[in-house]
């Protein structure tokens, strides 16, 4: 007679298993662990979305959700596939979302673009790094650097959960890039004294 795990112990397993082809293979072994490996686990690996997708931000900074805390890799997407000129072919810029996430309109993008709006998807999206607490790779594709500063900007919280093993950022040429790139920023360089040891890319 097979025992059966309380789902919370099941929980607890899956969060445990790394690859996503692991997490497949566990799910394709009965049925109960299927609704729980694929669904809330296997579709929360990798996120790929724009900074502007204020609705999937919103979605995952709910107290009573945990699919943030499921999430391995995060990518965040430059707002117009254009943006990366002759360097679109080196990275992959297909927007990956859950698919019981319903997106609703995101933040529409004009020539001259809201900051307003685009620095408070960045507040949100700092809230929901906070409660990543399995987040391993972060990528910012977005050509215009963060916006957000002082100690509760990105670089400080993906410093504070201390999971991170690897950052990619995309410093490449744009007309709207006048500053400093991001790499040469004060909080980047300390996240990577602090994980010195783990795999780093600044692209």
């Amino acid at each position: 007679m097979p025992v059966v795990l309380p789902p919370d112990v099941l929980e607890s397993i899956l969060n445990h298993v790394e690859s996503p082809s692991d997490v497949l293979n566990v799910a394709l072994s009965n049925k109960v662990l299927r609704s729980i490996a694929i669904p809330q686990h296997l579709h929360y690996r990798d996120i790929r979305s724009r900074l502007s997708n204020i609705a999937l931000w919103t979605w995952l900074s709910r107290l009573d959700d945990l699919r943030a805390a499921r999430i391995r890799s995060l990518t965040i997407l430059p707002d117009q596939d254009w943006d990366f000129y002759s360097q679109t072919h080196t990275y992959d810029l297909r927007e990956r979302l859950p698919p019981d996430f319903i997106p609703s309109q995101g933040i529409p993008l004009s020539i001259k673009r809201d900051l307003d709006l685009y620095r408070q998807c960045e507040v949100i999206l700092i809230s929901v790094l906070e409660r990543m607490t399995s987040l391993q790779r972060f990528r910012w594709y977005r050509v215009p650097r963060p916006m957000v500063n002082g100690e509760d900007n990105i670089w400080s919280t993906l410093r504070r959960i201390g999971t991170i093993k690897e950052i990619d950022l995309y410093d490449g040429d744009s007309e709207e890039l006048t500053d400093l790139p991001i790499a040469t920023l004060d909080t980047v360089c300390m996240i990577l004294i602090v994980f010195t040891e783990n795999k780093l890319s600044c692209s």
